[in-house]
């Protein structure tokens, strides 16, 4: 989501379903379908959810409703959040500062993998929660950081060598696995509406009180 954001997609809208995001889509004038099953994009997608593909501009203005097997069911289950954003270790800082100036509590939720935990989401769970102060009352963040911090010198490498990582190699995906590991490579943040949609921004801009 946050290469198809650096590409120039104006707005996403994750949905759980592949069904929904047809239905939604077909309602939509113009709406772009894209996400995985198993990591590859269901029939009739526009694109899938590989990084790597997402880097080719995209017209201006262009929506896409998406679905993907962890990440955006992880987002319907926080839906009613007071706001939500859309974090990896490639935003990381960007989500940190954004969050750093919320004025509400902060959760960080890390999408797993059917159900399980998935080390990558705990690291980059741990890169914001390192740049968001002491964690000590919250043993959970406390480890989050701990873990990114044994990783950090060497992330690409971490990444690469994991059993995610592994698996997305072996299905052809390695060039997104070294763009996933880039950390901070994208300065900015997706922030949900109050229509669902979510949209880029810069966090500057997210929770900052009034001049």
């Amino acid at each position: 989501m946050l290469s198809a954001a650096a590409a120039g997609v104006a707005a996403i809208l994750p949905v759980e379903t592949v069904e929904e995001a047809r239905e939604r889509a077909r309602a939509l004038s113009g709406a772009w379908l894209a996400g995985e099953r198993a990591n590859r994009p269901p029939e009739g997608f526009h694109r899938g959810n590989s990084p790597v593909e997402w880097a080719a501009p995209v017209p201006t203005g262009t929506r896409v409703v998406w679905t993907t097997t962890n990440g955006t069911r992880a987002l319907e289950r926080v839906a009613g959040a007071g706001a939500v954003l859309v974090g990896a270790l490639v935003n990381a800082t960007a989500v940190a500062k954004a969050a750093a100036a919320w004025r509400g509590r902060v959760v960080l939720v890390a999408a797993g993998r059917a159900g399980s935990p998935s080390p990558p989401d705990w690291w980059g769970v741990g890169a914001v929660a390192a740049q968001l102060g002491p964690t000590g009352e919250e043993p959970r963040a406390a480890a989050a950081a701990a873990a990114y911090g044994a990783v950090a010198d060497a992330v690409g490498r971490a990444l690469a060598t994991s059993e995610e990582g592994r698996g997305l190699q072996a299905m052809g995906y390695g060039a997104d696995v070294i763009w996933a590991g880039a950390v901070d490579r994208v300065p900015l943040v997706l922030h949900r509406g109050a229509d669902g949609w979510f949209r880029p921004a810069a966090p500057a801009c997210l929770f900052a009180p009034p001049p």
